[in-house]
């Protein structure tokens, strides 16, 4: 028996060694690959059009290309936050037009903001709820001015 126990440890402990080697390698799936490298470059190149496009106060231009950005290198936590960054603000400046028009009394023009909002951030639940909300209370003003 005590034949058996020496080997057996040796044994073990090189199974042991093997797996902590195998485990501290790195994954060939983890290794830089040349098409990462171009999707970077294309998402650096987009981000920075992207830039340009928001200094120049082309907002819509700079969503897209952060989008596209975003798109290219998902993984970049800089180029996805400026794309929902930006998406946000625009979004917020069409629901702030939209309740100062219902305010107002212009339904139609704050539903209309209101879907151009939806538009920018189509899963946007929020925006679409109160969209449905002004929908219906300018059906409700309808028949009262008819009468």
């Amino acid at each position: 028996m005590r034949t058996l126990r020496q080997p057996l440890s040796l044994f073990l402990a090189a199974l042991l060694l093997c797996a902590q080697s195998v485990a501290q390698s790195p994954a060939i799936s983890q290794m830089p690959s040349s098409g990462a490298q171009s999707d970077l470059k294309r998402a650096r190149k987009a981000a920075e059009q992207g830039g340009r496009a928001e200094a120049a106060g082309r907002l819509g231009e700079a969503l897209a290309a952060y989008e596209q950005a975003s798109r290219y290198a998902p993984q970049d936590a800089n180029i996805v936050t400026r794309a929902a960054s930006l998406r946000s603000k625009l979004v917020r400046a069409r629901v702030d037009a939209a309740e100062r028009d219902a305010l107002a009394g212009h339904f139609d023009q704050a539903t209309d903001e209101l879907a151009a909002a939806l538009a920018i951030d189509p899963g946007n639940t929020i925006v679409a709820e109160r969209l449905g909300q002004l929908k219906s209370m300018e059906e409700e003003q309808a028949p009262r001015a008819a009468s």
